[in-house]
């Protein structure tokens, strides 16, 4: 199961009759970004619906989300797997980079590069704008991709045209496949200061592409990537987005360092040739060990019934 819903509460019941077990995976329904949202979350885990209780496994997808699961689920019985979401992206040879003239950007300048929905508060695109607006003019390019979510391009079209930067801003609107990975190799850098993230797999596709990363410190990867000093984490303000940004401008030797520790910490978690292993123990400790079935009564055939 990829989500909570009491929708399922009648499957997982016939599933656990006939001793079938179950894992569900847990895409940021298993984290709490304060006290309030702590409490609804574990009232409705352990008073209306123990699916998650009663599940043999739980995948969690970053280490946040497994601190956080002892004070929503206090003495889960099962079995967790704790790693990324498994991500692939195409070798260099067949993705290339575009060339920056096809946008109108050119060369010399140092491009960053958001790419996800265009849901202005969630990924703290206010802030992106706010803090590219006060970079050096001229030095800097900023190429925005991505499908619109309740009219979040206009709002930030708005916005950098009162600050004064919407001609070094390039709007693409969505890009898929083979053209998505050639956008982020393009770039300098991948820039996206999320106000809360369960995990962001263009986050991962950018490391994986070689791209530096500045994030915000609510991002659940932000704990992870931290430790492995795989991307510079920013509070949530304009002014501490615009300073890593400048920083990874002037330092090359530190986006160099970034981008190498950073795809190797996403091949290490979330490459699939990697991970398989992980996630093939993760389900056969589970296939060995089986639920004990709820079954109250014989089946109809058996035991002389």
């Amino acid at each position: 199961f990829h989500s909570v819903n009491r929708k399922f509460i009648p499957l997982i019941k016939d599933l656990r009759v006939a001793g079938v077990p179950f894992v569900f995976t847990s895409h940021g329904q298993l984290g709490f970004r304060n006290a309030g949202h702590w409490l609804l979350k574990f009232i409705y885990l352990n008073v209306f619906d123990h699916s998650l209780r009663k599940a043999a496994g739980l995948h969690l997808l970053t280490e946040c989300a497994n601190r956080q699961l002892k004070f929503l689920l206090p003495n889960y019985p099962g079995v967790k797997l704790v790693q990324g979401h498994p991500v692939t992206v195409p070798h260099p040879a067949t993705a290339p980079a575009v060339s920056r003239s096809d946008y109108g950007i050119p060369e010399g300048v140092f491009v960053l590069i958001f790419l996800g929905r265009l849901d202005v508060w969630t990924k703290g695109l206010d802030l992106l704008i706010a803090a590219f607006a006060s970079l050096p003019a001229g030095r800097f390019r900023l190429v925005i991709a991505g499908p619109d979510w309740h009219g979040g391009e206009a709002k930030l079209e708005r916005q950098a045209e009162q600050l004064g930067c919407r001609n070094h801003i390039h709007f693409l609107g969505p890009v898929y496949g083979a053209k998505k990975y050639s956008l982020l190799r393009m770039a300098d850098a991948f820039v996206s200061p999320s106000r809360h993230e369960a995990f962001g797999i263009t986050f991962i596709e950018a490391l994986l592409c070689d791209r530096p990363l500045v994030t915000s410190t609510k991002l659940n990867l932000a704990p992870d990537l931290s430790a492995a000093k795989a991307a510079l984490i920013t509070p949530l303000t304009a002014g501490a987005i615009a300073d890593a940004i400048a920083r990874l401008e002037a330092e090359p030797k530190l986006r160099h360092s970034l981008a190498g520790k950073g795809k190797t910490w996403a091949e290490t978690n979330c490459d699939p040739n990697r991970t398989g292993i992980r996630f093939r123990e993760f389900y056969q400790s589970i296939i060995n060990n089986p639920p004990t079935s709820d079954r109250r009564f014989p089946q109809a055939g058996a035991g002389g019934a």
